[in-house]
């Protein structure tokens, strides 16, 4: 049986504040819940969090799509349709590299990413190194 299901965690809230919420869902939508990939996108906060299982991709918003080429998680905090910052980490502690598609032209580099902006297809490559040694599966925070 292929059977799924979705909850969330909500520390430290009434059961009546559960209630008022869940009429809503608390802002939070549901992205991708399959075994390869588990996204969800918070529009009140425009904060997007995704677990990628494998290399892979997801739709955002329309026409919006953040890919992955390996294992991996990603926040994306956002401002609109652009990426103020992002943060990536391998919980595996086996990567020491990660490379990240986002729509979208982004032209900056920092101590340990790049961006190669690609304007022909309106998106940016962002190859990030990420922490060895003592500090491999931390995370590492950007700001684009």
């Amino acid at each position: 049986m292929n059977a799924s299901y979705q909850y969330i965690v909500v520390p430290d809230a009434t059961p009546q504040e559960m209630a008022s919420a869940s009429a809503n869902n608390r802002n939070i939508r549901i992205l991708s819940n399959t075994p390869d990939l588990q996204g969800v996108m918070h529009d009140g906060l425009n904060i997007c969090q995704l677990v990628f299982y494998k290399a892979g991709e997801v739709e955002i918003s329309d026409g919006y799509t953040v890919k992955m080429d390996s294992p991996g998680m990603a926040m994306l905090k956002m401002n609109e349709v652009r990426i103020d910052e992002l943060s990536i980490s391998d919980p595996s502690r086996k990567l020491t590299r990660v490379t990240l598609t986002i729509p979208g032209i982004y032209n900056t580099r920092g101590e340990n990413f790049r961006t190669l902006p690609d304007k022909n297809k309106n998106s940016t490559l962002i190859i990030i190194d990420l922490p060895t040694d003592v500090y491999a599966g931390s995370s590492v925070t950007i700001k684009l």
